[in-house]
């Protein structure tokens, strides 16, 4: 029985990064909403991006990890950001008024700005990134190179 490195495929590789950044993404915002920044967050989105990366693409080599690293910064951005729009769109709600999700979104800064909070927003944001970096530095650092046999 002969064991055989698989082959790698970039562009599925790059879909199979996205779609666990999207499903890490989510877990950012779903606790976001449960009023915590939780270090489990950080760690399904690198183990989501690199897994999604692996299985589609095929291995997890330094380039594969490079694409994981990019769309690890991207997604905690974006996902912290939804979560803010979310509680101000709920926020503006309990008092009676509409804020439009696409607005919040939009006008995310001023909105901090106003309440003075772009501190903890920040803050927030350090948290998840540094959680982000530590699951995918525990996720690349596993002992033993998997292998496939075919």
């Amino acid at each position: 029985m002969e064991i055989q490195e698989k082959k790698e495929n970039l562009a599925l590789g790059i879909l199979g990064a996205v779609i666990g950044g999207l499903i890490g993404g989510a877990s950012i915002v779903l606790f976001s909403q449960l009023g915590m920044i939780s270090a489990l967050s950080g760690v399904i989105l690198a183990f989501c991006t690199m897994k999604g990366y692996e299985l589609l693409g095929g291995k997890l080599d330094k380039k594969a990890i490079a694409v994981c690293v990019i769309i690890m910064l991207v997604v905690p951005y974006f996902a912290d950001r939804v979560g803010w729009a979310i509680a101000y769109c709920q926020a503006f709600e309990e008092n009676g008024l509409t804020l439009p999700f696409g607005d919040a979104f939009g006008y995310i800064y001023d909105l901090l700005e106003m309440d003075e909070l772009t501190g903890e927003y920040i803050k927030n944001l350090l948290f998840v990134y540094g959680f982000a970096a530590l699951g995918a530095f525990t996720i690349v650092k596993q002992p033993g190179k998997k292998k496939t046999e075919e």
